[in-house]
């Protein structure tokens, strides 16, 4: 823990980025995004999508330290099953052995023991029905990479969880049908062998973000959809490898126009958990609507992670 504190105040000061009133989305969202896959069978990856995000537990405005817990949230259906593949590989940015710049690895990550469960280390939400993981990553992360986390220059900082909306200000933020959201992940697994370049897709809610909403009858028969979300649909293109990406309010829809306050800061909304399919003549096909967990889910799931007195 000690250890960890003497790297927090630097990520933290940038947690809600100061670039958000620009043109272009801030690289910290960018580097915080990850491709992860775990094997299927010996010729087959399954792969997914996920974020990177910090939860900070304390701070010492006197010293300028904090302590915080490193959390990797994707969905469950992105993770091995239970008695599968005992691990994950997680392609992040760390690093390199100088400590002067950053590199690009793909990190092995434990999430079963070997009793085939999931480790102390893994949690899924308290709702079955939930599809959303987080795993606690610091302990490798340190290990391994130690100053991961530490500030390199204004574009490789981390993300907090400070910016997980919660369902209460979403009025507040502007936040409702019709915003404007993107979404960042590795949709068929495509990714950049040399940067990390997740794959930004736009689209806008689609249903009222602060109800939770249900699938007819029809819908769950035929497709496996359950018969309610803590979330919202959204009208963008969602494809197998997007589940786990991060939902994003989108800020800068007018060139140069601030209007201040929540409004400003680019939110994480929630985190993609699938597409829904259509049935036409030709088949089944994409519809282009995508399901959402709320942020307060994700902050439900990672709650199991942390101590009960910090």
């Amino acid at each position: 823990m000690k250890r960890w504190g003497l790297v927090a105040f630097a990520v933290i000061a940038v947690c809600i980025p100061q670039s958000v009133l620009s043109q272009e989305l801030d690289k910290t969202f960018l580097n915080s995004s990850v491709l992860i896959k775990f094997k299927v069978d010996p010729t087959h990856d399954s792969v997914g999508s996920g974020f990177i995000i910090l939860h900070v537990l304390s701070r010492d405005a006197a010293s300028n330290r904090s302590t915080y817990r490193v959390f990797l949230v994707t969905n469950k259906h992105v993770l091995p099953p239970e008695n599968g593949d005992k691990e994950i590989r997680v392609r992040m940015v760390v690093r390199d052995e100088t400590g002067k710049k950053p590199e690009i690895k793909e990190i092995p990550i434990r999430v079963l023991g070997e009793d085939g469960k999931y480790l102390k280390t893994v949690a899924l939400h308290p709702d079955k029905g939930v599809d959303i993981a987080a795993v606690n990553i610091g302990g490798v992360l340190f290990r391994e990479h130690a100053d991961l986390f530490r500030q390199i220059d204004d574009t490789h900082t981390a993300l907090t969880t400070e910016l997980l909306l919660p369902k209460e200000n979403l009025n507040e933020a502007n936040v409702g049908i019709g915003t404007q959201i993107y979404l960042l992940g590795y949709p068929s697994g495509i990714y950049d062998p040399r940067n990390v370049s997740p794959i930004l897709r736009i689209g806008i809610i689609s249903t009222e973000p602060n109800e939770d909403y249900s699938f007819n009858k029809e819908l769950q028969s035929k497709f496996g959809l359950p018969s309610e979300i803590p979330g919202f649909l959204i009208d963008a293109n969602v494809f197998p490898g997007s589940s786990g990406s991060m939902v994003l309010r989108r800020t800068n829809i007018v060139p140069g126009y601030n209007p201040g306050g929540k409004a400003s800061v680019p939110y994480i909304l929630g985190i993609v958990a699938k597409s829904i399919p259509i049935e036409d003549i030709w088949g089944t096909s994409r519809m282009g609507l995508g399901v959402v967990y709320r942020a307060d889910a994700i902050k439900e799931t990672i709650q199991q992670l942390l101590p009960a007195h910090p």
